[in-house]
């Protein structure tokens, strides 16, 4: 394939390889696969919290960004674009994978302690900066819930171009019944439940420079979410009411943002709240939320 170049990178056990696929990118242009190694234990790597399998190669969704996690050694190899290769490298950064699964585990006992006492599954709330960071943790708490029995209910109400699981300007929510592969076009997968707000953007600025959320927004969230509730409730005693839901939120700003992210978490039983790279508005949420349950 003329312009394609390869890249072949050694991972040591607890690392990972950051990988971003440019949005130029020709689809089937770019693969992935981990290789197999002569002699050894075969290798172990995780992206995005489903397993890739050794010598078989995944086509790169271009805009992807992804980390792939190896538990032992490998050894990946990439073939694409000039450009695919060069945004691939290691991280410098202790890999966000082992506390994630240790989060992973949290949530397993409480939908395990539902699933035993016919209550209502755990609801997780990842909410913050960073979208493109929360959506790769949804997607790999989703994956492992997967690998693990479960099948969690995934709720995007970022309706901006990063939305998971349909078009910019949706509000969208599937079941993961299986972990959703790096080649998985997600946007054409699980989704089961999509409303149209209208708008990329869950809030508008007023004159006076404050932020206020967008009717339409607040209304469809509203209305998926209860949704997703009713299914919980309906299959309350079995492995899908157990499962619960995995929610992202988009970053909203100011007084408005704050009020319906803890409107959220008091109507919807919100269980777990991620907050990513977000200091304050997870202060402001979490001073606001003892004030609501007191």
């Amino acid at each position: 394939m003329e312009g394609t170049e390869a890249v072949t990178t050694f991972l040591g056990a607890g690392s990972e390889l950051v990988v971003s696929v440019p949005h130029k990118t020709k689809r089937c242009s770019a693969t992935l696969k981990v290789l197999s190694l002569t002699g050894g234990v075969e290798p172990r790597v995780d992206v995005l919290g489903a397993p890739a399998l050794v010598d078989v190669s995944y086509n790169l969704v271009p805009g992807m960004i992804f980390t792939v996690f190896a538990w032992n050694n490998a050894s990946i190899r990439i073939e694409g674009p000039k450009q695919l290769v060069l945004n691939c490298y290691r991280s410098t950064i202790p890999p966000f994978l082992r506390p994630l699964v240790e989060y992973h585990c949290i949530i397993h006992d409480a939908r395990s302690m539902a699933d035993k006492s016919s209550l209502f599954g755990p609801v997780v709330l990842v909410c913050g900066k960073n979208d493109t960071e929360k959506h790769a943790i949804a997607r790999t708490l989703c994956n492992y819930a997967a690998r693990t029995g479960w099948c969690p209910q995934l709720v995007d109400l970022d309706s901006g171009v990063g939305q998971m699981l349909g078009a910019p300007g949706t509000l969208c929510a599937g079941v993961i019944e299986y972990p959703m592969t790096l080649d998985e076009e997600t946007m054409t997968g699980p989704v089961a439940v999509c409303f149209f707000t209208g708008s990329t953007e869950p809030q508008i600025r007023v004159s006076s420079g404050e932020w206020n959320m967008f009717g339409p927004y607040t209304h469809y969230t509203n209305l998926l979410l209860t949704c997703v509730s009713d299914r919980i409730a309906t299959h309350l005693g079995g492995v899908i009411g157990s499962s619960g839901a995995v929610v992202v939120l988009p970053e909203l700003k100011g007084t408005s943002g704050l009020v319906f992210a803890e409107n959220i978490l008091r109507r919807f039983n919100v269980s777990h709240v991620l907050c990513v790279g977000d200091d304050f508005f997870l202060l402001d949420f979490t001073t606001e939320s003892r004030k609501c349950k007191s």
